[in-house]
């Protein structure tokens, strides 16, 4: 039977969370507000059944809001660059802008 071809997950490995942490700290330099954004990201995660690769993305985008200072322009950048507006950008969007709330 064929049909379409199955996406693989990414495989991230411990360096790529490193990165992902390192970036969020040299945006943030506040080990406070790094340690909240952690929390912050992961309990969503658990909440929502996120994958690993959904937690290293999400500790990258928050890593740019804390370096350009905006979160809705950060929102904004993603949904540009981010290729088509559909339901899950959206609820990406959504997920994201709940997330401190």
């Amino acid at each position: 039977m064929r049909g379409k071809p199955r996406c693989t997950p990414q495989r991230l490995s411990y360096r790529d969370y490193i990165r992902a942490v390192t970036s969020l700290q040299e945006s943030t330099k506040n080990r406070i507000k790094i340690q909240t954004i952690f929390k912050a990201i992961l309990q969503q995660a658990s909440q929502l059944a996120k994958s690993s690769e959904w937690v290293e993305r999400d500790l990258r985008f928050e890593a740019l809001a804390e370096f350009i200072e905006d979160r809705r322009e950060s929102f904004l950048l993603d949904l540009a660059h981010g290729g088509v507006v559909d339901d899950g950008a959206l609820d990406l969007y959504n997920e994201r802008a709940s997330r401190f709330t």
